[in-house]
């Protein structure tokens, strides 16, 4: 069987020896033990993940964002970790995010092609924000 990830610490990513490892891998490979299959775990950008799993090269995806549109073509398993997004800056910069208003003005970083990116940019809209 052969799994894919996108690099997503602590969940999948590659060590100094580009072996691929992390909670995500792990617990594949524990579930394939158990199962006395082998399987393969490697690392692609999302896109490819995506087009992978249409094409049924791929068995499985470690950790992927779960969304409507992928929902429709992706079966997602319960989750095996819960996460949150997270916001931040410099701690003496006196920025305070209380609310969607706080990021009215400011420049925020995000990884290309991600769920944050995209939520970011649904709201953007409404909000005077500078996405890079």
């Amino acid at each position: 069987m052969i799994f894919g990830g996108e690099p997503l610490p602590p969940y999948i990513y590659m060590d100094e020896d580009e072996k691929v490892i992390g909670s995500g891998a792990d617990l594949v490979r524990r579930a394939c033990l158990r199962l006395k299959t082998d399987c393969k775990v490697d690392i692609y950008p999302v896109k490819r993940l995506i087009s992978m799993v249409n094409k049924k090269a791929l068995n499985g995806i470690i950790a992927m964002g779960k969304t409507k549109e992928r929902e429709e073509f992706i079966y997602f398993s319960r989750a095996y970790a819960r996460t949150e997004y997270g916001f931040f800056t410099l701690s003496n910069d006196g920025f305070a995010l209380t609310g969607l208003k706080d990021l009215q003005g400011a420049t925020v970083v995000t990884v290309f092609g991600s769920n944050m990116l995209a939520t970011l940019q649904k709201i953007r809209g409404s909000l005077s924000v500078a996405l890079r």
